[in-house]
């Protein structure tokens, strides 16, 4: 039986997927700085903050 390569596992798609992730974190930007002194205040990351992240995928992003 033969595996389906699925696309990000390809130079091409993982180059296309990173650069998605890197798009949806660069937009995350103004709500990080909006929520950055609550965050130091209660010193935890908001569950909004979370949600956002984990609703962009950022937590997809790994060093290579």
């Amino acid at each position: 039986m033969e595996a389906k390569m699925r696309a990000e596992n390809t130079a091409e798609g993982e180059k296309a997927l990173r650069a998605a992730l890197m798009a949806k974190a660069i937009a995350l930007v103004p709500l990080l700085r909006a929520k950055a002194a609550e965050t130091e205040h209660e010193r935890r990351i908001p569950d909004e903050v979370l949600g956002a992240i984990d609703a962009g995928q950022i937590f997809r992003l790994r060093a290579s």
